[in-house]
């Protein structure tokens, strides 16, 4: 009797263990870090590159006027840039936004600079590369 109480149980185990599927793990998207600043302004943040689209989520801290972040996302066919809303007066404000190209591959690099929305000026900037984890200055 125990040996079949034994047999039993031990199927079920195997059933449910059988069942039991682990959670897939998550993709690994490359990222880049941003971080740009004019005078004592700044624009910092990260990117995540996907593949027919980008997200980028940041900061922008305005010292004293009102100041906008500017993001500009490339690849060999097309662009697509936006301003974001600004943070004026000392303070700071977040941003994120998903940027979609139909291209396979997506972006191959995007532009974020400080400036100033309302005469187009774009003052200082960083440069990324999908392939990169760090932005550099333009």
């Amino acid at each position: 009797m125990w040996r079949k109480s034994l047999l039993a149980l031990s199927t079920f185990a195997l059933a449910i263990g059988a069942t039991t599927a682990t959670p897939a793990q998550a993709a690994a998207y490359p990222t880049s870090t941003f971080y740009t600043s004019y005078g004592n302004n700044v624009v910092k943040g990260k990117i995540t590159w996907y593949n027919k689209s980008a997200y980028i989520e940041g900061t922008i801290k305005s010292a004293s006027e009102c100041r906008w972040a500017y993001v500009e996302f490339r690849n060999g066919r097309d662009s697509v840039g936006r301003w974001f809303y600004p943070a004026c007066g000392g303070d700071s404000r977040s941003f994120s936004d998903k940027f979609d190209t139909p291209y396979a591959g997506g972006f191959t690099h995007a532009k974020v600079w400080i400036g100033n929305e309302v005469d187009g000026v774009r003052w200082n900037g960083d440069q990324c590369r999908r392939t990169s984890s760090t932005c550099w200055d333009l």
